[in-house]
């Protein structure tokens, strides 16, 4: 789960399209692939991920950083939770 904030511009359409911007820039940031993944709004610049199969946790760190580093369109983005969801039956 990460928010994201925007300078300038912050009407909801500039904030959907800066999360979405931001999180295509950085699901690349991993080795491992990761083509299912959603990426959902909760709320007002807060957006949560769902990657399956799960990550290496050296991948979540390269993921966590590039969401927090990248400065993307006035962007920048802070990571506010992570975990691992548990094997689909």
């Amino acid at each position: 789960m990460f928010r994201v904030e925007t300078y300038g511009d912050q009407s909801p359409r500039a904030v959907q399209l800066a999360v979405a911007d931001l999180w295509e820039t950085c699901r690349r940031s991993s080795a491992a692939r990761n083509e299912d993944a959603t990426l959902s709004r909760v709320d007002d610049g807060v957006s949560t991920t769902l990657i399956r199969p799960a990550l290496p946790s050296h991948d979540v760190l390269r993921l966590r950083g590039c969401l927090q580093d990248a400065h993307t369109n006035r962007t920048s983005a802070v990571v506010l939770s992570e975990g691992q969801a548990g094997h689909r039956r």
